[in-house]
């Protein structure tokens, strides 16, 4: 995970989760990606052993620091942040060798092979009409076929290098250039959904079944509905087509082993799968009067 005292801890998901299974009697411990090396052909892991204290000043009492072989583990869950960047990545790689007795959260396989936002490509029916573009000169195009359009980065989060573009915005060029780095980089580039004013789904899958969902609303001078971005939480009840959505993507997410996975629906659309940290689990579990860590925190040690 990433620096525990980095951690909004009274929102945030990974933390929701050590608390729950430090309740249920498991012992917990954390480390960070420098902390999972390769010694000697073994995957060992240097990880701080003890209990979250739910204090945001010292969230975690460490009672002592192992270094231990990472086929000694029961679980390891991957919950770092994005961007998936060449940390992320190398992560992924040094994992893959533990042996099978040690359960992953998701499989790191499962995470390298699914990006976030272009994964969804593999769903055609189910998402706006979607661009992958690196030329500046495309994105203008684009803009001026559909009238409004949604531009942002193939490896954001939280909202970060969203853009809300309308034909005749004078920024229109510069956006296209400073996302794509002037055609370095691919983007994403699709019509604006009208819907979007309602707000945006979050759905949490957990081990192929359906945790709990919420609608995520912008504030008024934000366009963006990500909590990162100052989105609020609200009650949403999940529409025949919602479910159905998540039945078309399930094959796909058990294949990759990705088990704990929070997809975005805006309006009728699938817009992200979110396997590397999904998030929102506290605000559902407010929203909804349930203890959601406890319950996920369960499916993953029952026998």
């Amino acid at each position: 995970m990433d620096p525990i005292h980095t951690l909004h801890i009274q929102k945030d998901t990974s933390y929701a989760l050590m608390v729950a299974a430090e309740s249920l009697g498991h012992t917990v411990s954390y480390c960070e990606e420098s902390h999972i090396r390769i010694m000697d052909g073994e995957v060992r892991i240097k990880h701080s052993v003890g209990t979250p204290t739910q204090d945001p000043k010292h969230p975690f009492n460490v009672q002592k620091t192992n270094d231990s072989p990472a086929s000694e583990l029961d679980i390891i869950v991957i919950r770092t942040d994005p961007p998936f960047d060449k940390r992320y990545l190398a992560i992924t790689w040094i994992l893959d060798l533990i042996k099978d007795n040690v359960t992953i959260i998701n499989r790191p396989s499962g995470i390298r092979n699914c990006n976030e936002k272009l994964a969804t490509l593999f769903f055609p029916s189910l998402i706006p009409q979607t661009s992958v573009i690196w030329s500046p000169e495309e994105g203008l195009k684009i803009l001026k076929n559909r009238g409004h359009v949604i531009a942002k980065p193939i490896d954001g989060h939280g909202g970060k290098g969203v853009f809300n573009i309308m034909e005749g915005d004078s920024n229109a060029r510069v956006i296209f250039e400073t996302l794509s780095e002037n055609g370095q980089h691919p983007i994403i580039v699709q019509p604006f959904v009208k819907e979007a004013s309602e707000g945006d789904k979050r759905i949490i899958i957990n081990k192929g079944d359906i945790l709990g969902a919420i609608l995520r609303k912008q504030g008024s001078n934000d366009h963006r509905h990500n909590f990162f971005a100052g989105g609020t939480a609200k009650p949403y009840s999940l529409t025949t087509h919602d479910r159905q959505i998540v039945d078309t993507i399930q094959p796909y997410l058990k294949e990759e082993g990705l088990h704990f996975v929070g997809i975005d629906l805006l309006g009728p659309y699938l817009t992200e799968i979110n396997v590397t940290s999904p998030t929102c689990l506290v605000e559902m579990s407010d929203l909804l009067n349930k203890d959601l860590a406890t319950d996920v925190i369960k499916s993953w040690t029952r026998p």
